[in-house]
């Protein structure tokens, strides 16, 4: 609450649920009897970010085939998009990446895939990386002793029905997000 207090009259931390999903089952049941239970109770709801969509389905956590992967993941959309319809809200899934590895183990590029693929790239409406550059950023307008550099980061629209290619970059300071050239 200090470091925010000048931007909210309320704690917003006090307005973040925080659920964790250990395993596939609980991810599902989550979906279709908690989570309208909760919309329910509190219809004001316009944003539901789910970090990881992905992690019930990597390797070590997944025992499914490919066919069954890819029905549930299909499913898991089309309930996503019922919900986020229905209640008019905004539905976040962060997907992992991993690096582009070839049949003998080798790295192809310093390209990034989606964990998901392509089942669940084409049950997306808008596909958004967000990146950490690992550049130092120096303000050259502002005046001001930093202790340690800034990180420059990007948000790229990598696919959208309606929105063009684009590409912004940004910083985050303690006062919030600064677009930078």
């Amino acid at each position: 609450m200090l470091k925010y207090g000048k931007y909210f009259d309320y704690d917003p931390c006090q307005h973040i649920y925080v659920e964790t999903l250990i395993d596939l089952e609980m991810q599902q049941h989550y979906l279709y009897y908690y989570l309208p239970n909760i919309l329910e109770k509190l219809p004001n709801i316009r944003l539901i970010i789910i970090d990881s969509i992905a992690f019930n389905f990597r390797g070590e956590n997944n025992m499914l085939s490919l066919q069954e992967r890819a029905k549930t993941l299909t499913e898991i959309a089309v309930r996503l998009k019922e919900i986020s319809d229905k209640r008019n809200l905004i539905v976040i899934c962060v997907n992992q990446v991993s690096d582009n590895i070839n049949d003998s183990g080798y790295k192809l590029s310093n390209e990034k895939v989606p964990t998901l693929g392509l089942t669940w790239s084409n049950c997306i409406n808008i596909r958004i990386e967000l990146s950490r550059n690992n550049i130092n950023y120096i303000d050259n307008d502002e005046f001001v002793h930093k202790t340690q550099p800034e990180i420059e980061r990007s948000l790229t629209v990598i696919h959208s029905s309606y929105i063009p290619y684009s590409k912004c970059k940004f910083i985050i300071r303690d006062d919030g997000i600064k677009g930078i050239n």
